[in-house]
């Protein structure tokens, strides 16, 4: 009886091989909340269990429609409205409404809400105000639901392209009823409605989530479920992509040694870069600031990052945006590094130690490790490095008792705006200790200038102002995702922020009727090593 069992087992497996999707992921999700504190590290998930508006094409790279039919707007661009496609349905069946955006939007710009981008939204009209609490009524931010199916915005500026916002999942909407029922639990499974292609079935925390075909998707789905096991254990993840289990994989330096394997270079619009802590001792003075920036050789630094595809960057709006700038980067100087910490009053034999705080995942510690010793090298400093876990990081990283750390920061959307907007003291989810009100001023100019020529020098002198002036915004390199895949996978296709869509993932007809080894159907303990 026993075996007649394990032979079952087996042989439904085998039925349903092809059209299950295996995935690792090198991090568990704190929450799949999308209206709430969503990072990188959940998002790979979130867009494929809910849409928004718009969306690029993962094959032209041209936004079209998703969740809208269509949009029109006003002349001056100040005013959108979008129509709601009728296909477009809710897990439960229920369709989607634009009273739904409303209510998603209203909640990410409420006060109370804690998300980190609910400055995406501060174009509308009154948007910004009803965060700050200086109108307490929803009423008066501009966005309505005309009808069922029509979405009215009205922005406080003209924006050309505006509708290119709704791609970012904190603008993906939530229903209103849930979250009254079920509060914070909303998005946990068997409670979790979504309108994208696939449903939350099942989340055993920190070791493996499953994901089914959404019933009321109305768009061509390939696998019907997605297992996704989270690991920061690449030996036995790579063993089990070796073995045929995971089809695709993110790369490390093992990944290029192994046969068999195309390698995907993935378009993606990010930067890493480097800021610091301008409130604390000694990273509040800006001579001691300009010593560690000009003590860096960044070339010599992205020589020791292995397996990641990064390239020298000069500023910090990758191209090949219109707006990215040359030559802003601070100069190796290590002589003039050492003249401006005696300059900074610093004495060495206080022990003082420098902290610099960076995630876990590479090229974070790579590139954390080799900056560590150029300052050590170059000026003498103690510097002490603190690799954490993406949650742990936020919890600390809110704390501010560090001195530099390492971020990146990838495209929501493909404006220069988009990449300058994060070091704003005025921005929700600001990634810079330091407080400056021409930089925002600068930033503004140059996202409502009409003259490119001039929205181009504004962006310039905000960045100027950062990373040569004040030194505490130091580009470190702009970066793509590379992603292997083995010889069965016949079509893998990539979001705008380079995240796998699982709906189009093929894998070949004759993987899918062949009945696998036990070994690859049931994956080894997938305990993480924690630090």
């Amino acid at each position: 009886m026993k075996y007649f069992l394990v032979f079952c087992i087996l042989f439904s497996s085998a039925l349903s091989f092809g059209e299950v999707l295996h995935v690792a992921m090198p991090d568990s999700p704190a929450t799949l909340d999308w209206n709430g504190l969503v990072t990188t590290i959940e998002a790979p998930i979130v867009v494929n269990l809910a849409e928004g508006l718009f969306s690029y094409n993962p094959t032209t790279g041209k936004l079209e429609a998703e969740v809208a039919e269509s949009v029109s707007k006003n002349t001056d661009f100040t005013e959108y409205t979008f129509k709601i496609s009728p296909s477009a349905k809710w897990s439960d069946g229920r369709p989607v409404y634009a009273q739904d955006f409303v209510d998603s939007w209203i909640k990410l710009i409420s006060p109370q809400n804690s998300s980190l981008y609910n400055y995406y939204l501060f174009d509308i009209e009154n948007a910004e105000d009803f965060h700050d609490k200086k109108i307490e009524q929803a009423e008066k931010v501009g966005v309505k639901a005309l009808n069922d199916q029509t979405l009215f915005v009205k922005l406080a500026h003209p924006s050309r392209n505006w509708e290119s916002h709704t791609v970012f999942w904190p603008l993906f909407p939530v229903r209103k009823d849930k979250m009254e029922k079920y509060g914070n639990n909303w998005s946990k499974p068997g409670v979790m409605v979504s309108n994208g292609p696939y449903i939350l079935d099942s989340y055993d925390v920190g070791k493996e989530m499953v994901l089914k075909k959404n019933p009321f998707y109305s768009k061509p789905v390939e696998n019907n479920e997605v297992h996704i096991y989270f690991s920061l254990d690449h030996e036995k993840t790579l063993k089990m992509y070796q073995e045929g289990f995971f089809p695709f994989i993110h790369s490390s330096p093992e990944t290029e040694k192994i046969k068999l394997s195309k390698r995907l270079k993935v378009p993606t619009l990010q930067h890493f870069s480097m800021t610091v802590n301008a409130k604390k001792y000694p990273m509040n003075s800006r001579d001691f600031r300009q010593a560690i920036f000009q003590s860096i050789n960044i070339r010599e630094v992205l020589k020791q990052v292995k397996g990641e595809n990064l390239v020298y960057a000069d500023n910090l709006i990758p191209p090949p945006l219109r707006a990215s700038s040359t030559s802003i980067v601070p100069s190796f100087n290590p002589t003039e590094a050492k003249k401006a910490l005696a300059k900074a009053g610093f004495i060495k034999g206080k022990k003082a130690k420098l902290q610099i705080l960076t995630r876990l995942v590479d090229p974070f510690p790579q590139l954390g490790n080799a900056i560590k010793d150029q300052i050590t090298k170059n000026l003498g400093l103690n510097v002490e490095l603190s690799e954490l876990r993406a949650a742990d990081y936020s919890t600390y990283a809110a704390l501010h008792d560090y001195d530099l750390t390492i971020i990146n920061w990838v495209g929501k959307t493909p404006e220069a705006q988009d990449f300058l907007k994060p070091y704003s003291p005025t921005t929700s989810n600001s990634r810079l200790i330091f407080d400056n009100v021409f930089f925002p001023q600068l930033l503004n100019e140059g996202m409502y200038s009409k003259d490119k020529k001039e929205a181009q020098d504004a962006f310039d002198r905000a960045q100027k102002l950062y990373i040569q002036d004040e030194s505490v915004v130091y580009p470190l390199a702009f970066g793509q995702e590379i992603f292997y895949s083995r010889p069965e996978v016949e079509q893998i296709r990539f979001d705008h922020m380079s995240f796998p869509i699982y709906k189009s993932i093929k894998l070949k007809s004759a993987t899918k009727k062949t009945s696998p080894t036990p070994s690859k159907q049931t994956p080894p303990t997938l305990d993480a090593k924690r630090n």
